[in-house]
């Protein structure tokens, strides 16, 4: 093994139990973990987009999206976009006062660093509601976190032993097609195993909708590969050993998020 693959195992070690256990009691603690991830994640977003900004638009940021996410829980999902508009707005507008936005530079990276509002805040706000939901909230959550976390393992145990053609080089070197397709066939085993035991519906049907899955969860990857090379960052921060930042580790879960919320919101 790798050094860099044992750091990984022993990082997951560690905080996958921490994490399903919070899952499992869910209620304020749960809340907590997820104002915590989304903050940090904000924390490192600043690093990414603009380092420089003033620590009053850094507070209105953090203050706000704590804001947002705790609000899911007592005053709804209309009530936290709507605030999550008017964050955004308030960032925007407070970090190109301080940045100077009649240059072209500084409106860009102001711009960049609200877009981190909408991006954490509503894809917290789903991880939020799916815990709340009454009779199937937990095997909501691990259902998703499964599956995401099966994405990320087949797709880099397949693409390191398989390798292959080149999946989007010019964003993420490493990422391979098959890679991909290894994230899609183990996330939809790991979806239809979860639908099983928890009874979710037609398996087969959940397993299709795993591997669908898999692929918004590795767009989210991508996007957030994007952002590191536009912004001249190899990774978002190095509070996890083996993994990077916080953002580097939940940047596909934000984006499943997001899309299972559309989805339940549609179907």
């Amino acid at each position: 093994m790798s050094k860099n693959l044992l750091l990984r195992l022993f990082s997951s070690l560690a905080l996958i139990p921490l994490v399903l256990l919070v899952v499992w009691v869910g209620g304020f603690l749960y809340d907590l973990l997820i104002v915590a991830v989304m903050c940090g994640s904000f924390y490192e977003w600043i690093g990414l987009t603009n380092p420089k900004i003033r620590k009053r638009v850094r507070l209105i940021g953090f203050a706000g999206l704590a804001a947002i996410l705790f609000s899911v829980s007592v005053f709804g999902l209309i009530f936290a976009f709507q605030l999550s508009l008017v964050v955004w707005l308030a960032v925007l507008l407070s970090a190109g006062r301080k940045s100077g936005m009649n240059k072209a530079a500084h409106r860009s990276r102001a711009i960049w660093l609200a877009c981190g509002i909408p991006y954490l805040a509503w894809s917290g706000m789903a991880l939020i509601s799916f815990r709340s939901l009454q009779e199937t909230g937990f095997s909501a959550i691990v259902y998703l976190l499964l599956v995401v976390w099966a994405t990320d393992i087949g797709a880099y145990f397949s693409g390191k032993t398989i390798g292959g053609p080149k999946l989007w080089p010019q964003i993420s070197p490493n990422k391979t097609w098959a890679g991909l397709l290894g994230g899609m066939l183990l996330a939809g085993v790991v979806g239809y195993g979860v639908c099983i035991y928890f009874e979710l519906g037609e398996s087969f049907l959940g397993a299709g909708f795993s591997a669908v899955l898999a692929v918004v969860s590795q767009a989210g990857d991508f996007f957030e590969s994007f952002v590191k090379r536009r912004h001249n960052a190899k990774d978002s921060g190095t509070l996890i050993p083996g993994h990077g930042g916080i953002l580097d580790r939940v940047d596909g879960l934000l984006f499943a998020a997001l899309f299972l919320m559309i989805v339940g919101m549609i179907g």
